[in-house]
């Protein structure tokens, strides 16, 4: 399938299936195309896919919320991979979904790497009209 922009900005945008990952409807993953021929492609690693709770979803399943860049490619070849690191969270009825997601790490020039490094900090918790809201990032 292909989209564009409401105001268009002349990219192509293409939903593709049949990523590795494991998860969502066809192993659904995309490509942006710009005029100038570089190539950024989100989600197609299984790490760049951010998850909802099953719950979430009238079959029980879990899906894609959110597509990480995973690749960007220009018309010359080169590339550049990113690596996420997950941050996973359960809900009440203990079903895992991912709560954010992190650049892990940028590798280009064949073998160049960018490696991020990130400390926790305190936990937040905010309460609101019965409910406690939980901030780990």
């Amino acid at each position: 399938m292909n989209f564009h922009t409401r105001d268009d900005q002349y990219l192509r945008i293409r939903q593709m299936t049949g990523s590795p990952n494991n998860h969502g409807y066809g192993h659904t993953y995309w490509f942006v195309e710009t005029k100038d021929g570089m190539v950024y492609r989100f989600g197609y690693n299984a790490d760049s896919e951010q998850l909802n709770g099953p719950h979430e979803n009238p079959n029980g399943l879990s899906h894609a919320w959110m597509w990480g860049l995973d690749q960007v490619a220009d018309r010359h070849g080169n590339t550049t991979q990113i690596t996420w690191l997950q941050q996973t969270a359960v809900t009440q009825n203990n079903e895992p979904y991912t709560q954010a997601a992190y650049p892990q790490t940028m590798t280009y020039g064949g073998n160049r790497q960018i490696t991020f490094t990130y400390f926790t900090r305190p936990h937040y918790s905010a309460y609101g009209q019965g409910s406690v809201y939980s901030q780990y990032y």
